[in-house]
């Protein structure tokens, strides 16, 4: 809501709770419900000062190809809809994925529904290691735009959530031909991640982004 940009992963072994510990259930709701709740009650909160525009895209990366989740019925196919390869940081200075919805949000509750609708659309399958693995990573990015009443002046935030697949070693996932392919499309963006966030950490001047 400052204008930060924060970044959750879920990361562990297939079937350890990670999509779980972000969705979570009516009983007990995860951390993405519980964060869109907090987003749009600091917005009501600010309301009188700050105008807060909120919005999200929802991707799926699957065999090194990023999937919109959020694509337009007419659309869609069973493929789904692959967006542009395209990366980069606008002039804003925000990350954004050349061809992927961006969609506002009028409340928390909308926001968890669209959230739910790509957890269902993203790509499962059955393994020795749970009988419905993610094959899938799925990036949620929620985005804030907020305008001061008083200045004009304007901030903009992102709130990222990823709930990435299952890191387990191929012979454990009694993997088929096609299950072992995705498995090492996992593990290679895994590592390629790890690599990343441990360039980050040690305050290297080049970051393996790619």
């Amino acid at each position: 809501m400052d204008g930060y940009n924060v970044c959750i992963c879920a990361y562990g072994q297939t079937g350890s709770g990670k999509t779980h510990t972000l969705l979570g259930d009516e009983q007990a709701p995860g951390v993405a419900p519980r964060a869109f709740r907090r987003l749009f009650e600091l917005a009501q909160a600010r309301a009188a000062q700050t105008s807060c525009a909120i919005s999200t895209y929802m991707l799926e990366l699957y065999n090194d190809r990023l999937v919109d989740l959020l694509a337009p019925a007419g659309a869609r196919t069973d493929e789904k809809l692959e967006v542009g390869r395209e990366v980069k940081k606008d002039r804003r200075g925000t990350v954004v994925v050349s061809g992927a919805a961006l969609l506002p949000c009028q409340d928390a509750a909308h926001l968890q529904l669209l959230f739910e609708r790509a957890v269902g659309a993203r790509r499962t399958g059955a393994t020795r290691m749970n009988a419905a693995s993610s094959r899938s990573h799925l990036v949620i990015g929620v985005t804030v735009e907020a305008t001061s009443r008083v200045n004009g002046a304007v901030t903009r935030g992102k709130l990222s959530l990823l709930d990435l697949a299952g890191s387990e070693r191929a012979a454990k996932s009694g993997a088929d031909a096609d299950q072992l392919r995705e498995a090492n499309a996992i593990n290679k963006s895994l590592s390629a991640l790890a690599d990343v966030i441990s360039s980050l950490a040690a305050g290297q001047n080049f970051i393996p982004y790619r």
